[in-house]
């Protein structure tokens, strides 16, 4: 692909925004539904408009979704390129970078990237996902001053190590699909995006930009010559990606300090660093409307959503107008009744003549309430089954039904939480490419899973272009797990997978060389000839250590023992002076020796090779 120009990139938005109109019309039809700002669409008559109540129906359809498309607990795994120690070291290493970035990234987000996307997937049907090399987040090395010593250098330069060890210089983050721009082909993006005045200021300080805020132009320079101006205080972000160049213009100023004079900057990514998912609920058409290809959970419930609204706002409408009950007095001396103030346990006079009656109203129809109750239990069949949200459902009798109803109805989410895996993949892959092409050295990594705790350091050497890892959400609830867990022990005891492929595919998180180590070493601990030979030998330590404690007591008694160790001749009066047999007993231990206990060591040898020649080793 030949180098853009500025006038390039905004021919192509310019196209890019008129191809994808209706979807960016369908996407802020699911705001204002998804917000319930619908209540001017629900058809009331204009004196009661004020009066309407949107219920929070399409708010509860899209958490739900949103909540089904768990992202706690991930799982990564990335395929040995060889069977030799190279290939696996370079597997497990990697595998630890994409279980980092992923439990990193979402530690340092304000809201976990993935919560976002889910979000917008169940609303929109779409997200994307965007992974770049920030250098921002690296600190900026010291350099020793003039009139510093080389102890305070020193303790600058820990600090300095000790913020580098943390530094993540890897952001990820979900872009809203409707600023997104994807061309037809694939082959760049476009991300137009709005901010304010001081969000452009702060993220682009080292540019020329001007900004003016209420006529005044911060930081100098004239009105008109790379200022961003607007009425509300606000600028476009456009930002141009393709796989060796890129470009940012703030208000169609370019921001890039070490851009050419069109803004273009080229990089080393070799890829488009983002990823765009669809929820699969949508369809491809035959013209290849991008509006139907990203469909949400409420696109086509919203006569729905209104039609519950109206009816219960008609009924609100109608119990608030006659829940007060209204009283009539008619005939002469009527006037004085009114201005009596009633009191409990008083007795009033009624006048001759008058008459007192009470205006019953007739209260709001049972149909209203059965027409909402029957709208209800549509939408939430259509969009969010009352099983999915923990409410019960009628004729459930049994908590096996329950689970099976649950997961016939969480069925409608598994496109997206499929989806969502996939796309997840295709980040991770990302991260690795800027890993091993523009981050300009190694780097630690360090984070928290729900079962495991990385702190290493990627040696981009090793990575030599493996870029294929694979992803899964697996359900936290201990049933499941059990179940995964019981699937791989059948495998593994009927032949069909070995204890390492179980490992590496259903406990990811598990080293599994090292653990096949501690495994082959804790079945040779429990074999009983192995515990045999170590039960001699801890006997014959045990029989040297008696010996010499007798020995020990035998001179404190005035008794003449044996020869003492390694042949050392002990005069009787050394023996009696004070303190000698205190000496003696200070002096080095005797340690067994092989003829003390014989055939110790090779019996010991020779029971740990018959056990494992007798026992295959761990696959």
């Amino acid at each position: 692909m030949s180098r853009p120009t500025k006038a390039w990139i905004f021919d192509q938005l310019t196209s890019l925004r008129t191809h994808y109109s209706g979807r960016n019309t369908s996407f802020d039809l699911d705001d204002q539904y998804y917000e319930l700002m619908f209540r001017d669409r629900l058809g009331l008559p204009e004196e009661y408009k004020e009066d309407g109540i949107v219920l929070p129906t399409a708010r509860d359809i899209v958490d739900a979704g949103t909540n089904h498309v768990a992202t706690v607990f991930a799982r990564f795994l990335r395929p040995m390129r060889g069977m030799g120690q190279e290939a696996q070291e370079q597997a497990e290493m990697l595998r630890k970078f994409d279980t980092a970035m992923f439990y990193r990234t979402k530690m340092e987000a304000s809201i976990s990237p993935w919560r976002v996307a889910a979000r917008h997937a169940c609303t929109y049907g779409m997200w994307c996902f965007e992974s770049l090399y920030n250098e921002r987040k690296l600190p900026d090395m010291p350099e020793k001053e003039t009139d510093e010593t080389d102890d305070e250098f020193a303790d600058r330069m820990s600090i300095y190590d000790g913020e580098l060890y943390d530094a993540l210089p890897i952001s990820i983050r979900a872009v809203h699909p409707r600023n997104v721009f994807p061309s037809i082909n694939g082959d760049f993006m476009i991300i137009e995006e709005s901010k304010t005045l001081l969000q452009a200021q702060s993220e682009w300080p080292q540019s020329n930009m001007k900004l003016m805020v209420s006529g005044v132009v911060m930081g100098g320079g004239n009105a008109g010559d790379g200022v961003v101006t607007g009425a509300g205080r606000s600028a476009v972000q456009v930002m141009y990606m393709d796989k060796f160049y890129r470009a940012i213009y703030v208000n169609q100023v370019s921001v890039l300090p070490t851009a050419d004079a069109e803004g273009i900057v080229g990089h080393d990514y070799g890829h488009v660093p983002y990823v765009v998912g669809f929820s699969g609920l949508g369809n491809e058409d035959a013209v290849a409307k991008p509006e139907k290809q990203a469909v949400g959970l409420i696109r086509y419930l919203r006569p729905l959503l209104r039609a519950e609204s109206f009816a219960y706002s008609v009924y609100n409408i109608v119990i608030k107008a006659h829940s007060w009950p209204i009283t009539f007095v008619s005939g002469p001396g009527a006037a004085a009744i009114a201005n009596i103030k009633l009191k409990f346990g008083k007795i009033y006079e009624k006048p001759a003549g008058v008459t007192i009656e009470d205006y019953v109203k007739a209260p709001p129809p049972d149909l209203v309430m059965q027409h909402m109750t029957y709208t209800n239990a549509v939408l939430s069949a259509s969009g969010a089954p009352r099983s999915v949200r923990g409410l019960p459902e009628a004729g459930v009798r049994s908590g096996t039904d329950r689970a099976q109803i649950i997961n016939k109805a969480k069925m409608k989410y598994d496109s997206i939480l499929e989806q969502m895996q996939l796309c997840t993949s295709k980040v991770m892959a990302n991260c690795t490419k800027i890993a091993e092409r523009v981050i300009p050295e190694d780097f630690h990594l360090w984070a928290k899973s729900p079962d495991e705790e990385i702190d290493f350091r990627i040696d981009r050497k090793k990575i030599k272009h493996h870029y294929t890892t694979f992803c899964e959400f697996t359900s936290v609830s201990p049933e499941e797990e059990a179940r995964r867990h019981a699937d791989m022990m059948n495998l593994v005891k009927s032949g069909i997978m070995s204890s390492t492929t179980g490992r590496r595919r259903y406990l990811s998180h598990i080293d599994p060389e090292a653990e096949d180590i501690r495994v082959e070493a804790e079945r040779l601990r429990l074999n009983p000839e192995v515990q045999q030979v170590m039960g001699s030998i801890v006997a014959s330590v045990l029989a040297g250590e008696a010996a010499r404690l007798m020995k020990i007591k035998q001179l404190q008694a005035g008794q003449t023992p044996g020869q003492p160790p390694d042949g050392a001749q002990t005069s009787q009066a050394s023996l009696t002076m004070p303190g000698g047999a205190q000496e003696l007993s200070a002096m080095k231990r005797p340690q067994p020796q092989p003829a003390q206990s014989p055939g110790v060591e090779q019996l010991l040898s020779s029971t740990v090779s018959r056990v494992a020649a007798n026992q295959p080793p761990v696959q």
